[in-house]
């Protein structure tokens, strides 16, 4: 009897095999091991890599029978010969140490597939099907109802239904069911009227269509016992009384015209084209031989009565224009272009004149136009020697000096890195910043070089080493090295700058490792302290404990007596707590 193998069973048995001895919380191996399921003592995650149970030969599985295991236990045998049910997956059941009290999990018939479930088979695949393989003698696929076959498929797929309770159709119903040439078995709806209509129509019948000036759609008919069947569409022929139909040779010509990339043009814009009347523009049907359905549009300029088009000619405009950008006068083809208004100019934007006039140098006041309150401009008279009188002199480091601007009027500024301080130097037409970059023993700019500092730095918000973002308070993107320090014999202490701390075993029955007592000082910090493997036999236990007898979660002593074993300690200010157990064989 097939048996359906339970994930469950084996995460459960796993136990035997993975907990650590003075583990006495949830374990993970795998995945992210911040999440770990509530109601598992044992998770394994992983998305490359399978759960692998012990595999035992007849002589293991002879020595482990005899030795009356606690029922739950799972394992995998290898020899065909170990169990009369073959090799396989087996969980004890049993309290005795006999066969029978090992269940085998699930039968391997050769066939590489599961059993189908009576609840459905969601691992179903393509390739997937109940039936019978190739290779098994042909026998009929039957299936029963109350040890009565009621459907059976032949060895060569014939369907037989012995017995068909099918109830006879309401009225009205005209579903057949039809199986197409790929075999699937469709339901159509059958028309009796359709069929009562071509009833006289034997054999082949002939399908031909014809015009109709009337309305009637697909009319079908068989003239006696004929077998031709006509079917007539209605042309559209303009009738007040004909609403649709399809469209004549004519018509599609005039849609085609004016469809077409010269069924709609645009006139070129003369003088000639103005008309009387308020008219910018006139749309009209082109006349000529062979423009059937094709327009013209004609455009006209615009007049001081006349609305129109912008030309590049000479044009009057009259009403109100208003310019929401740039107007630039300038000269044309060397006239003298200008703006004549007898009314106000209004702009949102830049007014750009393009104006040329020499300036005496001798004059004593020079006219500006400046901007008086929100919008008016007005003509201002003032003295060019008021404009500006450049730099005089120039004083660093609040004594004078008898430094001065350029000619021109210029002053100029340098930045240096001369000195060990900041400090601020003058040269004869300038002032030079000197701010040197800070090192071990001097301040000064943080640059983008290599660079050492003293004292004490402390960052009141945050603080990001490489690229990366800033959302806590420290950000690390990219590579970081921390202290690791191994224990020399095996004891001793763990100091202060100390992070990893490497513990290797020895022959000895008893290693003591003790860490700072936890304090004020120390709240926070962590270490991992990891057991390595001594040179031979290894049965030493290293016990971890705080050097002012303050405990660790507990416990006066934390023990580590297996190598590849690490644990982290966390310092809470008057105890240690142990933040994690791990394993690992690197």
């Amino acid at each position: 009897m097939r048996k359906s193998l339970r994930i469950a069973s084996l995460i459960m048995a796993s136990l035997l095999f993975f907990s650590y001895n003075k583990l006495k919380a949830q374990v993970k191996i795998g995945g992210d091991p911040a999440f770990v399921n509530p109601d598992a003592i044992l998770e394994l995650e992983s998305n490359r890599k399978g759960f692998l149970l012990p595999r035992l030969n007849a002589t293991g599985y002879t020595f482990l029978k005899t030795r009356n295991v606690t029922p739950g236990m799972v394992i995998y045998l290898t020899d065909a010969s170990s169990h009369p049910n073959g090799k396989g997956f087996y969980f004890k059941t049993g309290t005795g140490n006999t066969d029978a009290d090992w269940t085998k999990m699930q039968e391997d018939d050769g066939s590489g597939g599961s059993p189908w479930k009576m609840g459905g088979n969601a691992n179903a695949t393509t390739g997937s099907f109940f039936g019978t393989p190739t290779g098994v003698p042909t026998v009929p696929l039957d299936f029963k109802l109350n040890g009565s076959s009621v459907m059976t498929f032949a060895t060569t797929g014939r369907l037989t239904i012995p017995y068909a309770n099918v109830d006879v159709a309401g009225a009205g119903v005209n579903d057949v069911l039809m199986i197409g040439s790929d075999g699937v078995v469709q339901k159509q709806n059958l028309s009796l009227t359709s069929v009562t209509s071509l009833n006289a129509v034997k054999g082949d019948a002939l399908l031909q269509g014809a015009a109709s000036p009337s309305n009637t759609v697909n009319t079908a008919s068989a003239a006696g016992s004929g077998q031709n069947v006509t079917l007539t569409f209605p042309t559209m022929l303009g009738g007040a009384s004909q609403t649709y139909g399809f469209m004549t040779k004519a018509d599609w010509d005039k849609l085609n015209n004016i469809t077409s990339a010269t069924g709609f043009t645009v006139k070129d814009l003369t003088p000639a084209d103005a008309v009387a009347g308020a008219k910018s523009a006139k749309l009209e049907k082109d006349v000529a031989a062979g423009a059937d359905g094709k327009w013209i549009l004609s455009l006209f300029p615009a007049t001081e009565t006349n609305p129109g088009v912008v030309t590049v000619g000479n044009q009057t405009f009259a009403g109100t224009k208003t310019f929401d950008g740039d107007i630039a006068i300038t000269n044309v083809n060397g006239g003298n272009g200008g703006l004549i208004t007898e009314g106000n100019i209004t702009t949102k934007a830049k007014l750009n004149i393009d104006i040329t006039s020499d300036v005496s140098a001798a004059a004593t006041t020079v006219d500006v136009l400046v901007k008086e309150g929100s919008s008016e401009v007005k003509k201002l008279s003032i003295d060019p020697t008021r404009l500006g009188s450049g730099v005089k002199t120039i004083t660093a480091n609040g004594a004078a000096t008898g430094a001065s601007a350029a000619p021109d009027g210029k002053l100029n500024f340098a930045l240096d890195s001369a000195g060990t301080n900041f400090n601020i130097a003058t040269t004869a037409t300038g002032v030079t910043f000197n701010i040197p970059s800070a090192s071990g023993g001097s301040r000064g700019l943080v640059n983008t070089a290599p660079q050492t500092f003293g004292g004490e730095k402390t960052f009141r918000d945050s603080l990001t080493v490489g690229v990366g973002n800033s959302t806590s308070n420290f950000n690390l993107n990219g590579s970081m090295s921390v202290k690791v320090r191994t224990l020399p014999g095996g004891s001793g202490a763990v100091l202060a700058t100390d992070y990893i701390v490497q513990v290797a075993g020895t022959l000895a029955a008893e290693l003591s490792v003790t860490v700072p007592t936890a304090s004020a000082d120390n709240l926070g910090r962590i270490y991992i302290i990891r057991r390595i493997p001594a040179v031979g036999t290894d049965n030493s236990i290293i016990k971890i404990s705080d050097d002012g007898g303050k405990q660790i979660s507990g416990r006066a002593t934390i023990d580590i007596d297996e190598p590849y074993f690490s644990v982290t300690l966390i310092s809470m200010g008057t105890t240690w707590e142990v933040l994690s157990r791990s394993a690992s064989n690197y």
